[in-house]
């Protein structure tokens, strides 16, 4: 039997890399719904990034050590806040990274990124918090007609694991501004979350 792709490790070498240039980033998707919620095997990372244009030629030289990539959808994905996709070379992992301007809901989703400890004795990562996997992950679900299994147990594992220890205004007030305020309204009833209806 083949061993689980060490997916975590992958995420966190990547996030070193972001560190050592001073790139705003925080962890997302399943890893991050996994970290809060149930635990469960994923083989690719999301991660969410502020990546300055300035920095693209020194981010390269750093990914070439230990990534596989294509060089010039990179440079666009950069120059056009979108998405590339890398492979960590020891670990077999894809990761996703979607880069954005620290605005908006974007921007709420880095300030509120937390930096946790994922593995002892002393590697932290910035880890998207609770409340925004919760957010992303409804307009993930959104985004693909509604229909995502996956997506809503993740969202229902947050919701559980965490009941009576999230910023229910701030979801909500984010909600709202996302139209996903009946989404949400009912992940939260399908949790248990009896008290969470408000104007």
């Amino acid at each position: 039997m083949r061993p689980a792709p060490d997916t975590l490790g992958a995420a966190l070498t990547l996030a070193e890399g972001f560190e050592s240039l001073g790139i705003r980033y925080f962890i997302g998707g399943s890893l991050a719904s996994t970290y809060y919620g149930d635990p469960r095997t994923t083989q690719d990372a999301d991660l969410v990034a502020s990546i300055p244009v300035a920095l693209t030629d020194r981010l390269l030289e750093r990914l070439r050590a230990g990534f596989r990539f294509d060089e010039e959808f990179v440079r666009r994905a950069i120059r056009g806040r979108g998405q590339f996709q890398l492979e960590d070379l020891a670990a077999g992992v894809r990761i996703d990274v979607f880069v954005r301007a620290a605005e908006g809901f974007d921007g709420a989703q880095f300030e509120h990124a937390r930096h946790v400890l994922v593995r002892r004795p002393d590697a932290r990562v910035f880890m998207s918090s609770p409340e925004n996997v919760v957010l992303q992950k409804l307009r993930w679900h959104r985004s693909g007609g509604g229909v995502s299994e996956l997506q809503w147990r993740d969202v229902q594992s947050v919701l559980k694991a965490l009941r009576g220890r999230l910023d229910v205004d701030y979801m909500r007030r984010w909600a709202d501004e996302l139209q996903l305020r009946e989404t949400f309204e009912r992940a939260c009833e399908e949790a248990g979350w009896s008290d969470v209806a408000g104007p």
